[in-house]
């Protein structure tokens, strides 16, 4: 008889949400809700541009997938 009795849940797979996300929407969310280089990305994204107002989550997702952080010069 052993003297310890462990009493630890057994491990469980991780399931896989990958496959839920299918478009870039969702996507989005979820790398805003998780990653948080990509939402200081979105926050600090060019401040003072007035068009980027109507860019949705998914525009700068795909700003942040092409090219990430960038410095850009203009005169």
């Amino acid at each position: 008889m052993s003297r310890y009795q462990h009493a630890f849940p057994p491990t469980r797979k991780r399931q896989k949400y990958s496959a839920i996300f299918n478009n870039d929407e969702d996507k989005a969310k979820l790398a805003y809700n998780k990653d948080m280089e990509f939402r200081r990305f979105v926050q600090c994204y060019d401040i003072d541009n007035p068009t980027l107002f109507g860019w949705t989550l998914a525009d700068f997702f795909k700003a942040y997938k092409k090219s990430g952080w960038q410095l850009s010069l203009t005169f």
